[in-house]
């Protein structure tokens, strides 16, 4: 057994690409999974108020990424904002932006920054593992536990942004991204 959470001796933690053993993935990942992909829909269907409440944990720590790793690659970041605005589209529509970060993307630093949050994956897959023996989930309870879980995956999503900045910095997509594949190979 591969974790402490497990509730059928033969669950496996990562899907192995068979579909039979889908049902055997441990079913503490399913409801992790269903309430970050059910709080992210509740986000676009409640009120503006509201999915910016939901969102402030998620988006602080999502720009914060942005933030200290511009900040330790040489990005020279200039701005961190996590208040939302809202931004007027061209077909008169209007959309909330709740957070930024204004960073000056070099070769080095263009391709980290942009997908610093999926650090948070990490942070959340930790969490997971570990997080039972820890004092959050002895004093806060499974609640909490999840719920930090949950937070650190919304805060690892990257946005629509994050995806500009890789295609508007190639030679550091490609650089990073063939670091990438080079250590993992």
């Amino acid at each position: 057994m591969a974790s402490g959470l497990c509730i059928q001796p033969t669950c496996r933690l990562i899907w192995d690409g068979n579909v039979q053993n889908l049902i055997n993935i441990d079913p503490h990942l399913w409801i992790i999974g269903a309430l970050t992909v059910a709080l992210h829909i509740a986000m676009r269907r409640v009120g503006a108020l509201w999915a910016i409440l939901l969102s402030l944990p998620s988006t602080v720590l999502h720009e914060f990424s942005h933030f200290i790793v511009a900040l330790l690659l040489g990005g020279k970041p200039r701005g961190l904002s996590i208040i939302p605005r809202k931004q007027s589209l061209p077909d008169s529509r209007c959309r909330w932006i709740l957070g930024s970060v204004t960073f000056y993307p070099t070769t080095i630093s263009a391709a980290p920054t942009a997908l610093a949050p999926l650090l948070y994956a990490l942070v959340a897959w930790s969490a997971y593992q570990y997080g039972q023996s820890g004092i959050l989930y002895k004093y806060g309870g499974a609640g909490l536990h999840w719920g930090i879980i949950v937070v650190m995956l919304l805060a690892g999503l990257p946005s629509r942004e994050d995806f500009f900045v890789l295609i508007k910095n190639p030679t550091s997509t490609v650089l990073w991204g063939g670091a990438g594949f080079i250590l993992l190979v």
